[in-house]
């Protein structure tokens, strides 16, 4: 049997967990990807967009967080693009 990964029951505890440490990165990024996952973009693109700024502030834009923050919000955006 496979890892399986209840994606509804993540997305609650990452909420929380951004909801608790709104300026942590890691918590925003990962409760947008559990949205992106559901198929929630547009609930999933601020989550991002937030993500992204705090990473490219403290990290700088090449940075491997960075990239990949940036890559699933332009992966968002298209998904919500009729």
């Amino acid at each position: 049997m496979g890892l399986q990964i209840k994606y509804t029951e993540a997305e609650r505890y990452y909420k929380k967990a951004a909801a608790l440490e709104d300026e942590n990165p890691l918590y925003l990024d990962a409760h947008a990807l559990m949205l992106w996952r559901l198929g929630r973009y547009n609930e999933a693109e601020p989550l991002f967009r937030r993500a992204l700024a705090i990473y490219e502030m403290t990290l700088g834009p090449e940075h491997p967080n960075s990239i990949s923050c940036r890559n699933y919000l332009n992966a968002v955006q298209v998904r919500k693009k009729p």
